[in-house]
């Protein structure tokens, strides 16, 4: 079953799982290309157009799609001077939506979220980006990461 969602609704369910805890540049990246890749058909065709680059696949619309949802304070991003780069939460309003639209899914594609932005945001920045790259190696083309063995991506609800 298709359930139609539009960019800035994917990326509120996506972010969902997680509550109001944040999101690194990399891990928010990574999640929507996984959940593109994989359920992106089931949801309204992909949102996004990923391509490799040094740290895999990546979309600068993503950034669009969050600063977009900050300006209607869905979205809060944080900007630590001492942390590299912004760190990206739901705020009350944005995970109150953001859970409405991923309940409204078909329950396997709410699995598959719920279990990918949890493998996202708990395994190292390497593991994360080497895991991608097993198994998208087309995405590895312009990687600037070593490529040790990876871990596995572990979604059951594929």
């Amino acid at each position: 079953m298709r359930c139609e969602v539009d960019r800035s609704e994917f990326v509120l369910a996506a972010m969902a799982p997680a509550g109001t805890a944040g999101f690194s540049r990399v891990q928010i990246q990574k999640a929507l290309f996984l959940l593109d890749r994989n359920i992106g058909e089931l949801t309204g065709e992909p949102h996004f157009d990923f391509k490799p680059y040094h740290y895999g696949p990546f979309d600068p619309e993503v950034y669009r799609a969050l600063e977009e949802l900050e300006r209607v304070n869905l979205v809060a991003v944080s900007r630590d001077p001492t942390k590299p780069s912004p760190m990206y939460a739901l705020t009350p309003a944005g995970l109150a939506k953001g859970r409405k639209k991923l309940d409204g899914l078909e329950q396997r594609v709410q699995d598959f979220i719920r279990n990918t932005v949890h493998f996202v945001r708990t395994v190292s920045f390497t593991d994360l980006v080497t895991a991608i790259y097993r198994e998208y190696p087309e995405m590895a083309e312009n990687s600037v990461v070593d490529r040790r063995e990876p871990v596995a991506y572990p979604p059951e609800s594929r």
